[in-house]
């Protein structure tokens, strides 16, 4: 005699989407433990003494990523940083 079990499991799949223009970046699929890998991850931080630390934390496209790291720039120049 044969018997069958079926088993299913939940898959939870990650979509990661830019923040600034919403343009699609990737998805990865979530393991077991929690863990999936990210895409787009942009992270910024400066310290200034007396005052902290300032941090931008966001999903970024390429494109966007590098809008961005333009703008930090013209605007430390801006300011007259060199």
């Amino acid at each position: 005699m044969e018997k069958i079990k079926t088993i299913s499991r939940e898959i939870i799949v990650h979509k990661m989407y830019c923040d600034e223009c919403g343009g699609y970046i990737g998805e990865s699929e979530e393991y077991d433990d929690g863990w999936y890998e990210s895409f787009g991850k942009y992270e910024r931080d400066f310290y200034i003494p007396l005052h902290g630390w300032y941090k931008i934390k966001k999903t970024l496209c390429e494109p966007c990523q590098e809008k961005v790291d333009k703008e930090i720039i013209n605007a430390l120049i801006n300011l007259g940083f060199i």
